[in-house]
């Protein structure tokens, strides 16, 4: 029997109300546009100059974090350029990201994570519940979204540069930030526990078996045990709905931290 009211359906409303609105509000730039058609070179690091990796980019009047109107040349990218994160793909990512943990929060509410009652609950999930077939969609395309942005924003601050100095930190939490996210991937993929998701998680957790010593060991800890069972299940659906997601939360913080300190790599 179909409930008239559920607490997933009104959190699945208010995330694509916020999506929705984050989407259409306007980029708040502090960026002002000179009518000069002018330009100048900086490199990578985010200091104007030339040399080898700068390219060459439109000169705008901008403000800097005290509001007066500076000229480019010779400031800090990162101090300058501000502009709203909503638009950028890391901004989109960000967004999937809010998404993907609410819609994957409403599920927790009915999904049982047991060998027999997975494929059942799922199933209850998109038949029984209101709209739970569109949150569990809409919690994979915005997990889908996620990792798609995520590449792009790799390949963007890799492509212009903005993992050498003085951003090598950052980078370091971006790229395993990439990597939980992945991870994020791979267990969620075999929360079902129908036969795609059973032979994707087998697959998975036989892989470190090659790694020379430490391998074996490693299986036996993914899996539980030696075969795939209800052991694997509980270890991915706790990664999946606790570890990762705390991972996820302390690298994201820091990220965002050091962005702050050490300002934006450049616009594209």
């Amino acid at each position: 029997m179909k409930r008239k009211i559920s607490l997933s359906s009104l959190i699945s409303t208010l995330v694509l109300l916020f999506t929705t609105i984050s989407f259409s509000i306007p980029a708040h730039s502090a960026l002002t546009l000179n009518a000069t058609n002018a330009t100048f070179t900086f490199d990578h690091s985010g200091t104007a100059g030339s040399g080898a990796t700068a390219f060459t980019a439109k000169y705008f009047n901008v403000k800097t974090k005290s509001g007066q109107n500076a000229n480019t040349t010779g400031k800090n990218v990162g101090d300058i350029v501000r502009y709203n994160n909503v638009t950028t793909v890391a901004g989109v990512s960000i967004d999937a990201v809010v998404t993907t943990v609410a819609t994957g929060f409403a599920m927790t509410f009915y999904y049982r994570p047991s060998v027999v009652d997975a494929f059942a609950s799922v199933e209850y999930i998109m038949t029984s519940v209101n709209f739970g077939w569109l949150i569990r969609s809409i919690h994979r395309w915005s997990a889908s979204m996620m990792v798609m942005m995520l590449v792009l924003h790799v390949f963007r601050v890799y492509l212009t540069g903005g993992f050498k100095k003085p951003r090598e930190l950052t980078w370091i939490t971006g790229v395993i930030l990439a990597v939980v996210t992945v991870s994020f991937g791979v267990t969620g993929y075999s929360l079902p526990w129908d036969q795609i998701g059973f032979w994707a998680c087998k697959i998975v957790t036989g892989v470190p078996a090659a790694v020379p010593l430490i391998g074996p060991p490693l299986v036996l800890v993914l899996r539980g045990g030696e075969s795939v069972g209800q052991s694997t299940l509980t270890r991915f659906y706790s990664a999946h709905t606790f570890v990762l997601p705390v991972a996820a939360a302390v690298l994201i913080l820091t990220h965002f931290l050091m962005i702050r300190k050490q300002g934006i790599s450049g616009p594209l």
